[in-house]
């Protein structure tokens, strides 16, 4: 069973991958940004739904459907921003409604303010704010130069997803002390280093093959990168450890969406930071 269970999550991941991979391959096409958007949207929102009914399995209350909605909304006029002549103000002021609107629901429905506006907050900037760097990402350069967007975007997810594999393949195979037995019983040093040399090692093939970035600096990328995406792991494995539930949801072999994305809650916001400053003339 544990070996059905391996290769099933090998299998399965390694599907949800090169389909993620053609998808941005063809994402500047004409119009395909909306299906690229569409996808992006579910992800963040089935993200949210798993992170707030392990918030609801710890007895609290947040309010999912405004936060959802806030989202939702907040993401789109990033989206609207990058295809339509809509002021960039629009996401900053989508960002300070969803900051203030919490607090205007707990003034008429009080109940336990502080845990059900926290939960609430910590839902929008622990999943939808990450996550909406990986369509950022994506369209973060001009026109003239639009595909290196899509190149960035799959360095993100192979150096964050090769390394989450390796780590998984390592530790499995290999592994024998423990990494964070509090947090993650499974995970193990072994599959931690093994994580990390995956991670360096596909960004140095980047670096030979489709970025103009040093062999330095490919080499700290991926450093860096590894170590956000195993933090990203056991950040989920901690939340979902106290609120006492397995997976986040039931996705056959991988558990759930959150599952899948975990590893790249780190990882999308510090690249797309890198591009800022590597590029700051783009933004």
């Amino acid at each position: 069973m544990k070996h059905k269970s391996f290769y099933q999550r090998i299998l399965v991941g390694s599907i949800l991958t090169v389909l993620m991979l053609l998808i941005i391959s063809y994402s500047h096409r004409p119009l395909v940004w909306i299906p690229f958007a569409t996808i992006v949207a579910l992800i963040i929102s089935a993200s949210l739904l798993e992170f707030f009914q392990m918030a609801k399995n710890k007895g609290l209350y947040p309010k999912t459907e405004l936060i959802l909605t806030l989202s939702i909304v907040y993401f789109a006029s990033w989206v609207f921003f990058y295809h339509t002549s809509l002021s960039p103000l629009l996401p900053s002021s989508v960002l300070l409604a969803t900051l203030i609107a919490p607090f205007l629901v707990a003034f008429r429905r009080g109940e336990e303010p502080i845990k059900t506006i926290s939960v609430s907050l910590f839902g929008f900037f622990y999943i939808t704010l990450p996550l909406t760097c990986f369509y950022l990402i994506n369209y973060y350069f001009p026109t003239e130069d639009a595909q290196s967007g899509p190149i960035w975007l799959l360095y993100l997810v192979l150096v964050t997803k090769v390394g989450d594999m390796m780590a998984y393949f390592i530790g499995s195979k290999l592994g024998e002390k423990k990494l964070a037995p509090k947090i993650s019983p499974k995970k193990t040093l072994e599959g931690s280093l093994g994580g990390l040399l995956g991670s360096i090692v596909t960004s140095l093939i980047f670096s030979f093959t489709a970025l103009e970035i040093g062999l330095f600096e490919s080499i700290l990328l991926g450093f860096v990168m590894g170590v956000l995406g195993q933090l990203g792991d056991l950040a989920e494995s901690l939340l979902k450890r106290d609120a006492g539930v397995k997976d986040s949801s039931s996705l056959p072999g991988l558990g759930g969406v959150l599952d899948i994305v975990d590893s790249m809650i780190f990882t999308c916001p510090f690249i797309f930071l890198y591009l800022i400053h590597r590029w700051p003339e783009c933004l």
